[in-house]
C-alpha cells in the first residue's frame, strides 16, 4: 500500500488568488480546515485567476487550500461522500469547489516516526512520518491527521489510480508513504507476531515460536520450511505485512 501527499504541479497548473481578499476576513475559507463541517454556514467565495498555465483540474491557490474542476467533483464525490465536502467557489471562467477533507484518521506510527515537541507536549512537526497502514480503511481515497490537519491532505492509491484511470493533468504524487520495509523491520514486525511478505516469499513464525518461510510454487501452494540458514538474496527485498498463513505440514 501506498499514500501520497496531496501536491499540486505548480509548473503547469493554472493559480488563483481570492478576489475581494479583505472583504473575506470572516468567511470559512479563511479557517483552518480543521473543522468537520463547513458546507452548512458556506458561501461561495470569488476566485480569480493569477496565472493561467495549461492544466486547470486542480488549481493551486494562494494560501494554499485543495480545489477542483466540476469535472473532478463528478470523478471524485460517489467515491468520497464521507470523507470530504466539495464546496462551490466563484470564477468568471472555471466551475470551482474547494474540498475539505473531513476524514481524520489516527494512523501515525508513533514507534517508528520522528517528531519535534515544545516542551515535550505541543507537536511542532515531524522530521520523519510514518504511517500504521492497519489503521487506514482499504476503501479509503482521502484523509487527513489529527497533528496535520491543518496543512496537509493525503491520499491513496485508489484516489491516485482513479485519477490516472480519468487522465487528469495537474497533480505531483511523488511525495511517497510506503508500506513496504527493510528485512530487519520485517523481523521486527514478525516477533510482534505478524506474518511478512515480499513477491513469492512469506516468512512468519508459528503457535510455537518456530520460524517457517514460504515460497509460492507454480500451483500457487506455499512450500513452507524452516532454513538453517536465511538465503543472502532475501535480506535486501523490501517486505510488506500479509495475513498470516496456515502451515499444513514441513515440506522442504
Amino acid at each position: 500500500m501506498k499514500v501520497y501527499e496531496l501536491k499540486v504541479n505548480h509548473s503547469n497548473t493554472t493559480t488563483l488568488i481570492m478576489k475581494n481578499r479583505d472583504a473575506l476576513s470572516s468567511h470559512p475559507i479563511r479557517s483552518d480546515f480543521k473543522e468537520q463541517n463547513l458546507a452548512r454556514d458556506w458561501q461561495p467565495a470569488e476566485m480569480q485567476t493569477y496565472k493561467r498555465r495549461k492544466f486547470n483540474e486542480f488549481p493551486y491557490l494562494i494560501p494554499e487550500k485543495p480545489i477542483v474542476s466540476e469535472k473532478v467533483m463528478q470523478i471524485l464525490k460517489p467515491h468520497t461522500p464521507t470523507e470530504v465536502e466539495f464546496l462551490p467557489l466563484l470564477h468568471n471562467e472555471f466551475e470551482l469547489y474547494m474540498m475539505n477533507v473531513t476524514n481524520i484518521l489516527d494512523c501515525v506510527d508513533w514507534q517508528r516516526s520522528e517528531a519535534q515537541w515544545l516542551y515535550e507536549k505541543y507537536f511542532m512537526r515531524f522530521d520523519k512520518l510514518v504511517f500504521d497502514f492497519a489503521k487506514i480503511p482499504k476503501n479509503t481515497y482521502l484523509f487527513k491527521t489529527e497533528e496535520l490537519a491543518t496543512t496537509k491532505v493525503f491520499v491513496t492509491e485508489l484516489f491516485r489510480e482513479l485519477i490516472e484511470d480519468y487522465q487528469l493533468p495537474g497533480l505531483d504524487f511523488s511525495v511517497v508513504y510506503d508500506s513496504e520495509f527493510t528485512y530487519t523491520e520485517a523481523e521486527q514486525r514478525m516477533d510482534q507476531g505478524q506474518a511478512v511478505g515480499s513477491g513469492k516469499w512469506r516468512m512468519q513464525f508459528d503457535e510455537e515460536g518456530e520460524f517457517w518461510l514460504g515460497e509460492l510454487t507454480l500451483e500457487l501452494k506455499y512450500r513452507w520450511g524452516r532454513p538453517v540458514y536465511i538465503p543472502p538474496i532475501l535480506l535486501g527485498y523490501s517486505w510488506h505485512e500479509v495475513e498470516k498463513c496456515e502451515i499444513d505440514s514441513f515440506n522442504w
